[in-house]
């Protein structure tokens, strides 16, 4: 299988960068794939609590990532929000899986 770790940084361009890479290895992925880690991205409204709005501007590169490269979000145990600086909270780290990895691991 393929394993990747990422740290995406928090701003929108270079993250921009990240989807490109991500699709590249994507492409040519014959095995199952896993890639987690601190993506600093919101994928849905509802992985915010507190704070300023999410706008769709915000999660669309991700939102199409996922759909592009057809990756599945992992469900997950403990707490639903990993970071957040006393005032807002939010869920910015995920562990995508291809389908090949939901069919053979």
């Amino acid at each position: 299988f393929c394993f990747t770790t990422i740290y995406g940084l928090h701003t929108i361009e270079p993250r921009r960068s990240l989807w490109g890479k991500l699709r590249n290895i994507n492409s040519g992925q014959q095995e199952p794939w896993i890639s987690m880690g601190h993506y600093n991205v919101i994928h849905r409204a509802e992985d915010k609590m507190i704070g300023a709005t999410v706008h769709e501007g915000k999660t669309k590169d991700f939102e199409d990532f996922l759909v592009d490269t057809s990756m599945t979000i992992l469900r997950h145990n403990g707490r639903e929000f990993a970071w957040t600086n006393g005032n807002t909270y939010n869920r910015i780290d995920w562990a995508l899986v291809n389908a090949k990895w939901m069919l053979d691991m």
